[in-house]
């Protein structure tokens, strides 16, 4: 395929408004499976600075020919090796390559996986916990989003032996449970870890090492944790769990109203309360969520300081596109910054994908004059019987960061940034960007620059990952979703085993 689009961003201070223009360019062979992207600042019709980036089997590069003429990249394979080449002593955790297109499948599980592990584990937490720890508390009024309820209530509470004895369970089903460890394996692999996280022999022999050091734990941490359920005409309305350890307590409760599509979770603490709450609806093609995020937190001082994010989230499906829309208010009590995006994702026609981004800044230090930062991107891709040729990245033509040591590599990356200091800033004055922090005759400062670049980065991204979109706009919905629904089933497991 090819790919071809233009990116606008404008800055608006004040009376103050200036335009900053870019063309990008992008082809995929599939024949050769390499991948070329370009993007070039334009001044007028004059290109000012051109960057590319070139992916070649297993190598990741990019290139700036006004800073330096080959590519500059690394080698997606024995990174754990060339991490500690670089001096990292502690390399465990690196993995020694990374599946980037898997990556986005890392969440998956079939149906089938998912109930065999909610079938196989709640029966073991079940079977773990002595039935007198169940018990029924009756009748108790509760109030939810300002509508009062007559719940009946439900407790189960856990002591430290309890959920030891529940990991030590878990653990010993999890060590011979094959479907279970397929999926944890298949996950790991993924992320590249080591093998004894993919091999199903070693990691069940890992986990066997984990359950033996938990029996042999002999400590005597005070924890507690108390999950009370409530529920009204059949349906579980809130469910508590209340943490205590040590001199520290901390409560979590998800509740869900009868009368909406409305779920609020919230976190307190000794000291801090953070509520998280989620309203759904749908009308026709358009799902609409709103997300609300609060903290109080108690200062060293003992002052409290109250934050309150807003987050509104919108997807239209049509027959020719899906827009997704997003509005994010970090602070609505400090109405200082907020952020808009819409993403426009076109379906094919004619071996034709047309889509837009427009993401949109707005920015007060003092609460009355505004800076807006506006980037529309548009683009279009094209399926191609074939494109022209993409290079191949060999030792020869590119600086491999992987083929150098410590020694040899950095003063090299050193002699690059310094000629990047001194060409980078010259392009950008150019259109008016300053880099001297002087913000002279209107020019745009280095402490601009960033947020133009977060708000453009953001609009192309946007707009080339339908992925990327569709997390902004479904994540939190679908966190918190799943976070409720694991809520229920638990929920449910306490109410059927009190009424057994």
């Amino acid at each position: 395929y090819t790919m071809a689009g233009s990116l606008s961003t404008t800055v608006q201070d004040g009376s103050n408004a200036q335009e900053i223009n870019a063309v990008t360019s992008s082809r995929h062979d599939s024949q050769t499976g390499r991948s070329y992207s370009d993007i070039t600042l334009k001044n007028g019709e004059t290109d000012t600075l051109t960057v590319s980036y070139i992916n070649s089997d297993d190598v990741y590069a990019i290139k700036c020919d006004d800073i330096m003429p080959n590519y500059i990249g690394i080698r997606n394979n024995e990174l754990n090796k060339f991490m500690q080449n670089m001096g990292v002593a502690d390399v465990t955790k690196i993995p020694s390559s990374i599946n980037l297109e898997m990556l986005s499948d890392i969440s998956d599980i079939t149906n089938e996986q998912k109930q065999h592990i909610i079938n196989t584990y709640s029966k073991v937490i079940r079977d773990s916990i002595p039935k007198e720890k169940f018990t029924k508390l009756g009748k108790k009024e509760i109030t939810i989003e300002n509508n009062n309820y007559n719940a009946n209530t439900y407790k189960v509470e856990l002591d430290s032996n309890t959920l030891k004895q529940i990991a030590v369970n878990c653990l010993s089903t999890l060590k011979d449970d094959n479907i279970t460890l397929v999926v944890l394996s298949n996950k790991f692999t993924i992320l590249g870890l080591e093998e004894e996280y993919t091999d199903i022999t070693k990691l069940s022999e890992k986990i066997n090492n984990i359950l033996t050091k938990i029996q042999q734990d002999n400590s005597n941490d005070v924890k507690n944790i108390i999950i009370t359920v409530y529920e009204c005409k059949g349906k579980t309305i809130r469910t508590e769990i209340k943490l205590n350890e040590e001199d520290t307590e901390s409560i979590l409760s998800s509740d869900n109203t009868i009368e909406n599509n409305t779920q609020t979770v919230q976190e307190n603490t000794t000291k801090n309360t953070y509520t998280i709450t989620i309203d759904k609806t749908t009308n026709g093609n358009t799902s609409n969520a709103n997300v609300t995020v609060s903290s109080n937190k108690v200062q060293n001082n003992g002052k409290s300081e109250n934050n309150t994010m807003q987050i509104s989230l919108s997807k239209t499906k049509t027959d020719s596109n899906v827009v997704n829309d997003v509005t994010i208010i970090p602070d609505i009590n400090n109405m200082a910054e907020t952020l808009k995006m819409t993403t426009t994702i076109g379906k094919e026609n004619s071996n034709t994908i047309s889509s837009s981004s427009n993401v949109t800044a707005s920015i007060s230090s003092d609460g009355i004059n505004v800076q807006t930062i506006q980037s529309l991107y548009n683009q279009t891709i094209e399926k191609a019987d074939q494109v022209n040729e993409i290079m191949e990245l060999k030792n020869s033509n590119t600086v491999i960061a992987n083929n150098y040591s410590k020694e040899q590599l950095l003063p090299f990356l050193g002699q690059v940034v310094i000629k990047g200091g001194q060409v980078i800033p010259a392009k950008l004055a150019q259109l008016g960007i300053d880099l001297s922090n002087q913000n002279t005759n209107g020019n745009i400062a280095t402490n601009k620059l960033a947020e133009i670049l977060a708000t453009s980065t953001l609009s192309i991204v946007g707009t080339n990952n339908a992925n990327i979109s569709n997390i902004l706009t479904t994540g939190a919905t679908a966190l918190t979703a799943e976070f409720i629904q694991e809520q229920s089933k638990m929920s449910e497991m306490v109410i059927d085993t009190v009424q057994q």
